[in-house]
This record gives C-alpha cells, sequence and structure tokens, in this order.
C-alpha cells in the first residue's frame, strides 16, 4: 500500500508541474528579404550648432564666448561638457562644428 501511495504521489507531483514552452525571440528565416544597409551622411551645420550651444551650455551655466579658448581647448572642455548635457550624436557634430568655426584659431 505504501509503495502504491508514493508512486501516486510523484506521478500528481510530476504532471503538476508547469511545462516549459520555447519563446522564439527573433525568426531567422532565409526566404525572408535583408534590410538594404542605408548609409546617411549628416552634413555639419554651425547655425543649428549655436541653437544648441545657447540652449544646452546656458542651461547649467553662462555661454561662454566661443573665442575665449583655441580649438584644442575647446576639444577638451566638449569631451568633457558633451556627455554631462545629454545631446545625441548628431547635435554633437553640429555643435562642434560651431565652436570650431568661431573659437580662437
Amino acid at each position: 500500500m505504501y509503495k502504491i501511495a508514493l508512486i501516486f504521489f510523484l506521478s500528481a507531483l510530476l504532471a503538476c508541474q508547469r511545462k516549459t514552452i520555447p519563446v522564439i525571440i527573433e525568426r531567422k528565416d532565409a526566404t525572408s528579404p535583408k534590410p538594404a544597409l542605408v548609409k546617411e551622411t549628416i552634413v555639419a551645420d554651425t547655425a543649428a550648432g549655436r541653437q544648441i550651444f545657447m540652449a544646452r551650455c546656458g542651461r547649467c551655466h553662462g555661454v561662454p564666448d566661443p573665442l575665449q579658448y583655441t580649438t584644442r581647448q575647446w576639444e577638451t572642455i566638449l569631451a568633457s561638457m558633451i556627455p554631462r548635457s545629454r545631446i545625441n550624436k548628431e547635435q554633437a557634430l553640429h555643435l562642434t562644428a560651431f565652436v570650431n568655426t568661431n573659437a580662437d584659431k
């Protein structure tokens, strides 16, 4: 009687466990067309860079005159300030173009 109860208990325990179902995260189908790679080039815009400079740099501190520093000094300044200002790569390109155009040579 003890063996039958043990077998019944074990079969009930195994039957009640949750079954795992595989989840397909990404389907790789050989027949589906692959998207074409589009390379987009962004041209630096100094007018947009000026707007970003005034808005983002002026948010936390006074806006410095770009002529205050050389292009090499601006390179160091922007390397530390761009991540702090949380601007994207395109905005950083415009901002850098504006500063380098108007910096002391």
